[in-house]
């Protein structure tokens, strides 16, 4: 029951990383990816919660990048749109969520 409840909240998850190893997963790396994309702390915990909730054990990093793309999409509208019209804004999105989860 514990390791069920654990799972649900998202601890003892692995990812899968590009170079195809595993790693815990973490739900404050996804917290502080979000806010050096300029998501506000709320937003970035709100993001971080969601996607922990709906993430699998095993689950890729690409996975989780897309995931989190379309949560800050609904929660911060605004500053998403900032984003992708910056020049490089959608790049360095791609880059935090890509080859640092």
């Amino acid at each position: 029951m514990v390791l069920e409840q654990n799972l649900l909240k998202g601890e003892f998850m692995n990812v899968e990383k590009k170079d195809g190893s595993m790693e815990a997963f973490d739900k404050n790396k996804i917290a502080s990816g979000c806010k050096k994309s300029g998501a506000t702390d709320v937003v970035a915990k709100k993001v971080a919660n969601t996607v922990s909730l709906k993430a699998k054990d095993g689950i890729s990093t690409i996975e989780i990048g897309e995931m989190v793309i379309a949560e800050l999409k609904k929660l911060d509208k605004r500053r998403i749109r900032e984003i992708f019209q910056e020049p490089l804004g959608f790049l360095i999105l791609y880059f935090l969520f890509y080859f640092l989860l």
